[in-house]
């Protein structure tokens, strides 16, 4: 009898406290809430959300450009130039890849509204062409890819083959068009 009261005492006491415990826990709820609702924390969420779009973003034109291989058709075309033109030419095929992709990114909807392509179809179409790349990429093949047994240094490269085709190729503004195409805060014009 005796043990039993005090078994009964004990979970008493232990249930209380379970009580307090989680009144407590609920008051600490609500002031999380009520921070949360506190402007800077909203800024906080929403760079959340911003810095994983940035993650996929990266992520998504470092698997289309692809810079492992391009790096060899890199060292393939300038191969016996000197470090200073390789230099330049690094240089100028990224800066001319990037401005294609800003054009694309900025005024894309336009340029396919110019020539009457639907965002949709466009994505459908930059769909298929990343499936075949990832199958082809998945099958091991050999590339397609001609190497030149010597390259015309008077020839820019860095336009063309390296900005153009390589860096700022159909995937990678496919890839471009379908991050911004929902994004309401790149309407400028």
């Amino acid at each position: 009898m005796v043990n039993n009261a005090i078994i009964k005492t004990f979970f008493l006491i232990k249930f209380n406290i379970f009580i307090i415990h989680q009144k407590k826990a609920i008051k600490r709820a609500k002031k999380v809430r009520l921070l949360c609702s506190f402007a800077p924390l909203k800024f906080l969420k929403k760079m959340d959300n911003l810095i994983t779009f940035a993650i996929t973003v990266f992520t998504g034109f470092f698997a289309i450009t692809n810079p492992i291989s391009n790096m060899t058709v890199f060292v393939s075309l300038t191969q016996g130039m000197d470090k200073k033109v390789k230099r330049d030419i690094n240089k100028r095929s990224n800066i001319i890849a990037f401005i294609i992709v800003t054009v694309f990114v900025l005024l894309g909807k336009y340029i396919f509204e110019l020539f009457n392509i639907s965002i949709p179809a466009f994505k459908i179409t930059g769909g298929i062409l990343i499936f075949f790349i990832g199958f082809e990429m998945l099958q091991s093949k050999q590339s397609n890819v001609k190497s030149l047994d010597s390259v015309n240094t008077e020839e820019d490269i860095a336009v063309s083959p390296m900005a153009i085709p390589i860096l700022a190729g159909p995937g990678t503004i496919v890839t471009a068009m379908n991050f911004v195409s929902n994004v309401e805060q790149f309407r400028f014009f």
